[in-house]
């Protein structure tokens, strides 16, 4: 086999004709272009003479010639070689890559050499063998698959003459070796390579994943055609899945594993909860499990000290199996339930057996059996002896004991060692009026618990209340007669009262002084659930308030009562002797309406259109004073030119005129003094705008206050300015004036206005800006150093 060749034919000694050619070979197409060249060549100084037109041809497998014609073809110089002809062709090789063909060629010499005449110079037809171009084949299936399962194996090849053999790796260890594969073949992996897959899986535990290689060798017999490497991917079976359910404990509960089937699969289980670890599965095949929690009910219940429920991991481990070998599948999967304690069983141990007493001294001695609570006295003491305490269920401790009376809770800790426990309800806590059941509750520090009850017994009672008067003659004389009304609870026990009232005493002083330290008694107090006295006459100056006291109380609780007998004041009172008239209040003053109150007038008296003197609004002074005046409140919000406010009488309208526009008006509105509907002063600060402003074009400056709306207009404050350093200067100050009729009556609004302003002693210059009822702008000659105007800034707007 060869990539070039020649075929030669030496002429009387001195002269030879040669073919040569050489091939290029495209691997991927298949195919070798040849180029052949035929020479004409003097072996030695003899040449040939002959400038005539001369011919020759090349051809290739017996096909058509490739002619060459041209003059002087056949003359040569001596050892002069010369090509005559070129041939190039294309040719496709075997499917298997081989390739033969034959070449052939003649020379139309026609000429003498060396005594001997020579037509046609023909050479021998030869047969040439290329070389074979390799085709190797090409592996057509995925060099992925999945550790566990079977490889199918695939393959493209150019000839039947070749078959295959491949070696499979997984993360650059070799697996397997197969040979002899013509187009396909299923690859099946022994338990021991499929444990050496898995083994090199384990070594990527983060994707159980690896790289996979099959080198293919193309062989025709025993001679390699070709190797071709293709890279897949090996990875681990997904990883078998544990399920299960919620349970409490002490039933049973099953468990789940879903996994992609596969008979060398085995798999450790294991159930956690906190420090307990029970293993339900151990290198088993089985994919369920039923698993009875009572058989370890108590490693359960002390994982739970302290809850009703827990979470519980049931932890999966899948491996491939190779005889008594174990190889890691995946990484361990697992899955939360919740493991739930028996509220209802597993409660704490308790019998109560717990008594009570009325602890209160004074209450006791009212009742004579501390096995009565009065409502609202007693205080109730609960005692839970120390053999009677609760015992905590399986896994848990006891925690406390809530002693419940009336919605009240007093709760105690369990004790480290035993001893008795007490329970005290004060008074405040007991404030019912029927036997109560009291609750008393073990609780275990789950938070379960047991419950006891017992009956205390009620007695209902409330505190005396009282309802006394003092009043005064006609209601204002100095006679008072003070009368004691109350009521007082019955304490019944086995049907006998054993309430009283003790002492009924009152006293009393003028209002402003102090009460007296010692009480007077009422006589003849009859009654309990209702009680009264004798009827008290008391002298109580009726030109003064008076303050009196009571006091009174039962077995068991005292109460007051506070009574104010005001100064004496008729609600109508004529005094004929002084000519004088009271209401609500007693006159001092001959000829004189004392009233104690307030006068009201009608809504409509001003709206009353009749004339003369009295007959206009609601008070007619007629010329006199008013005097003594704390303060005049206007009830509505003035508006302009409604007749509200101070009203003024102009000289030239009648007196007692209704119509507004004949007085002036003098008002104010929120903080704003107005005269005939203008402002004339504010409360308000009057600077409206301050800063440092040329004003040049581009500036807008906006006032607080439209010019309109001041009492007589703007106040411009300027001073001295460095524009250099950017400073305002708080002197050569001047104040200029725009006046309100500027907007108003002149109608100037946006009009520009000069303003001239010194800046020294010798220089004025100029400031023009346009003024606007909200607005002054400005104007950029105010910046102009030429005429000393950016030596001046206006600081201060005012209020004039």
């Amino acid at each position: 086999m060869a990539l070039s060749g020649s075929i030669s034919k030496t002429v009387a000694t001195y002269w030879r004709l040669s073919l040569s050619w050489t091939a290029t070979q495209n691997v991927s197409a298949n195919t070798s272009t040849i180029t052949a060249k035929m020479y004409w060549e003097a072996l030695d100084s003899y040449g040939v003479s002959s400038g005539a037109t001369k011919s020759s041809g090349i051809k290739h497998d017996g096909g058509s010639w490739s002619v060459e014609s041209k003059s002087g073809m056949a003359s040569l110089s001596g050892h002069q070689k010369k090509l005559i002809n070129t041939y190039t062709f294309t040719l496709s090789h075997n499917s298997d890559g081989t390739k033969s063909f034959s070449l052939d060629g003649y020379f139309k010499a026609e000429v003498t050499l060396r005594g001997t005449y020579y037509g046609t110079i023909d050479l021998d037809e030869k047969t040439f063998t290329l070389n074979t171009i390799p085709r190797e084949s090409k592996l057509t299936s995925s060099a992925s698959w999945q550790a566990g399962k079977s490889l199918p194996i695939s393959i493209s090849r150019y000839s039947s003459k070749f078959d295959h053999d491949i070696d499979i790796y997984v993360n650059n260890v070799k697996i397997k070796t197969v040979t002899g594969i013509g187009t396909s073949t299923t690859v099946n992996f022994s338990a021991g390579e499929n444990e050496d897959i898995f083994r090199e899986l384990a070594k990527n535990t983060s994707s159980w994943n690896q790289a996979s290689k099959i080198v293919m060798r193309t062989m025709s017999g025993s001679t390699q055609i070709g190797s071709n490497t293709y890279t897949g991917t090996c990875s681990s079976p997904t990883a078998t899945t544990v399920s299960g359910s919620s349970f409490t404990i002490g039933n049973s509960t099953s468990v789940s594993l879903t996994n992609e089937k596969n008979s060398a699969f085995v798999y450790d289980l294991t159930a956690s909860i906190g420090s307990y670890t029970k293993t339900l599965l151990s290198k088993s095949t089985s994919l369920s499990v039923s698993w009875d929690t009572n058989s370890d009910k108590t490693s359960l219940l002390n994982q739970l000290p302290t809850s009703n429920s827990r979470t519980l991991t049931y932890t999966l481990t899948t491996y491939w199996k190779n005889g008594t070998s174990y190889t890691k599948v995946r990484n361990s999967t697992s899955s939360n339930v919740t493991a739930k304690v028996n509220t209802s069983t597993e409660k704490p141990t308790f019998s109560g057996g717990m008594t009570y007493a009325d602890t209160n001294s004074k209450t006791t001695a009212v009742t004579g059996d501390n096995s009565y609570i009065i409502q609202g006295q007693s205080t109730l003491t609960v005692t839970l002896p120390s053999a009677n305490l609760a015992s905590a269920s399986t896994g848990t401790t006891m925690k406390e004991y809530q002693c419940v009376v009336n919605g009240s809770t007093v709760i105690v800790a369990h004790p480290s060692t035993a001893t008795n426990l007490t329970f005290t309800f004060s008074s405040s806590k007991l404030n019912a009026s029927t036997n109560q059941t009291l609750t008393m509750k073990a609780v275990d520090k789950r938070g379960n618990y047991t419950v006891k009850t017992i009956t205390i017994k009620f007695i209902p009672y409330s505190p005396p209340t009282l309802t006394s008067t003092a009043l005064r003659d006609n209601s204002f004389d100095s006679n008072t007669k003070l009368t004691l009304r109350g009521n007082a609870s019955p304490i019944n026990i086995g049907g006998v009262n054993k309430n009283a009232i003790k002492s009924a005493n009152y006293k009393y002083a003028e209002d402003g002084q102090s009460l007296p330290t010692t009480w007077t008694p009422f006589t003849g107090v009859t009654g309990l659930t209702s009680f009264t006295a004798t009827v008290v006459q008391l002298t109580l100056d009726n030109s003064k308030a008076w303050n009196i006291q009571i006091y009174v109380a039962d077995k068991l609780v005292g109460v007051y009562q506070n009574i104010l007998v005001d100064v004496g004041r008729p609600i109508f009172f004529i005094d004929s002797k002084n000519r004088a008239l009271g209401f609500n209040d007693m006159p001092s003053n001959p000829n004189e309406i004392l009233i104690n109150g307030r006068i009201r007038f009608g809504n409509t008296m001003w709206s009353s259109q009749a004339q003369g003197e009295g007959e206009a609004g609601a008070l007619w002074m007629n010329n006199s004073d008013i005097t003594g005046v704390n303060a005049m409140y206007f009830n509505d919000v003035s508006q302009d030119y409604n007749g509200e406010g101070l009203m003024f009488l102009k000289s030239d309208a009648s007196s007692g005129s209704p119509s507004p526009s004949d007085y002036d008006n003098l008002y104010a509105r929120n903080g704003v003094l107005y005269f005939n509907g203008r402002p004339v002063t504010y409360q308000e600060d009057r600077i409206i705008w301050k800063g440092a402003s040329y004003p040049n074009s581009g500036t807008t400056l906006t006032m607080k206050r439209a010019l309109s709306d001041c009492p007589n207009g703007w106040i411009l404050c300027w001073s001295d300015y460095d524009r250099a350093t950017k400073t305002a200067n708080d002197y050569h100050l001047v104040y200029t004036f725009v006046p309100k009729e500027h907007i108003i009556n002149l109608g100037y609004n946006g009009v520009g206005v000069y303003f001239p302003l010194p800046a020294t002693r010798t220089v004025t210059p100029n400031k023009y800006i346009y003024i606007t009822d909200t607005t002054i702008k400005g104007n950029n000659d105010n910046e102009m150093s030429d005429s000393c105007a950016d030596d001046v800034v206006l600081r201060y707007v005012l209020i004039w």
